[in-house]
């Protein structure tokens, strides 16, 4: 627990509903808002992010009196399959990538509750997930965000990661579920160190 009164807990499969439940308010809440604006119902969460990530990665959450405040998530860049489209802009640009995607860990999504932003939550969170991507072998990770707006390019340019030139991913066609005022996502690389 850090001086904030918040601790920090990797999710296993024996996981308390009581953490899912925060899980996806978290989730729902923090890109429900700029520069995001998506909707997403429970179900959507569960499927997408959820379980995927309890099988093939790593979820960690940040809790303050036992409650979910933030989260973070990643996996293998390869085992990131829901995404077929995300796949696809992958296969097209392996060479722009810092590693074969099966040795880069995908950052997928860091999520803190907007009362609660602007106190190194997010970037205790990148740090845990740095700390699981050790742990299971890769010196590589890659994440994507709104080119616009987003409060992780800061985060993990203050801990060495790069923008990836000319890997931009155009999202412009997802209007019904994405009404983002960024219609572009970028790339960001880094070790994990």
């Amino acid at each position: 627990m850090n001086s904030n009164g918040i601790s920090f807990l990797e999710i296993g499969e024996n996981f308390d509903p009581l953490h899912q439940q925060g899980f996806i308010k978290v989730y729902q809440q923090a890109f429900a808002g700029p520069p995001y604006h998506e909707t997403y119902t429970d179900e959507d969460v569960i499927n997408d992010v959820w379980k995927p990530h309890l099988q093939d990665g790593s979820i960690i959450l940040a809790l303050k009196e036992g409650q979910v405040i933030g989260l973070g998530c990643a996996m293998p860049m390869d085992k990131w399959a829901h995404d077929e489209e995300f796949q696809n802009f992958i296969k097209q640009n392996l060479d722009k990538l810092p590693d074969d995607p099966s040795e880069i860990c995908f950052m997928t999504e860091v999520a803190v509750l907007p009362g609660h932003q602007n106190n190194g939550i997010g970037t205790s969170l990148i740090k845990q997930r740095f700390d699981w991507a050790k742990r299971q072998g890769f010196q590589h990770y890659m994440m994507r965000t709104a080119k616009v707006g987003s409060n992780s390019i800061r985060m993990y340019q203050n801990l060495g990661g790069q923008i990836m030139k000319g890997l931009i991913q155009d999202v412009s066609h997802h209007a019904e579920k994405v009404q983002s005022q960024s219609t572009e996502r970028v790339y960001i690389k880094g070790t994990v160190d």
